[in-house]
């Protein structure tokens, strides 16, 4: 049995951090803004961005897992266990990840069995448990910030109404996938007007935030500003909460 006291009691020396928003809404940017040495388990066929990151210079290293147990113990495994000279681990997208697990367990069954739907719940949270773990000290050993991003997926009724938006992920983990973070920010796009030389032009302008939207939309963080702009150099200028002041 393991017992945490006052002096065995491990330092959060890093953060945590969940970005959720649907497609085109700058998750990848702000993740991979993060400080760098970068090392991303990447489940994504959209590789763009990271991709131009790379070429520029950034000192990221891609991780593209091609089974759940190749991610659990090239990835996971040595996180958990601190082998990776990085400050940021990356895991892009859970919910694509969490896919990934779904279909193996499956397998040629036509649908998923309650042990199935155990064993994918079970999976996915001994993941969140070790990585996120790694935020904190461990003797010697390095301290990651750790940063997953998630699409956004709808729950409704029998009747279609909605009830709650969640990060897209199967099963149960999608209501419980918040709680592992210190903090759960939204990314989103909007147009916005603008008036330029008497002229009315429209754009995409990005957010980030962690005010809920409506009711039915969840976000967390602690001294966050309501509204900032949805790229992390901005996060980092009016952000005064922990490794972002560095």
């Amino acid at each position: 049995m393991k017992i945490i006291t006052k002096e065995t009691l491990p330092i959060s020396t890093r953060q945590s951090i969940l970005y959720k928003g649907p497609s085109g809404s700058r998750k990848t940017p702000n993740a991979f803004s993060w400080p760098k040495p970068i090392i991303a388990a990447y489940f994504d066929v959209n590789r763009k961005n990271v991709d131009q990151m790379i070429r520029a210079g950034d000192d990221i290293q891609l991780m593209i897992p091609e089974s759940w147990a190749e991610f659990d113990r090239e990835f996971v495994t040595p996180v958990y266990h601190r082998k990776f000279e990085a400050q940021t681990i990356i895991v892009d997208t859970i919910d694509f990840a969490a896919a990934m697990l779904m279909r193996e367990i499956q397998g040629a069954k036509q649908k998923m069995v309650m042990q199935d739907w155990g064993k994918l719940l079970t999976d996915l949270t001994n993941v969140c448990n070790k990585l996120v773990s790694s935020t904190g000290q461990h003797g010697d050993l390095p301290a990651y910030n750790v940063v997953f991003c998630s699409h956004e997926g709808d729950v409704t009724d029998d009747g279609g109404n909605l009830l709650k938006t969640t990060p897209k992920i199967p099963g149960s983990f999608k209501y419980d996938i918040e709680s592992f973070f210190d903090t759960v920010l939204i990314c989103e796009a909007q147009l916005a007007s603008k008036v330029v030389e008497g002229k009315i032009t429209r754009s995409k302008e990005f957010i980030c935030h962690s005010i809920p939207t409506s009711k039915y939309q969840t976000a967390k963080g602690t001294n966050l500003p309501p509204l900032v702009d949805g790229m992390y150099d901005s996060l980092r200028k009016e952000w005064d909460y922990g490794i972002l002041r560095k």
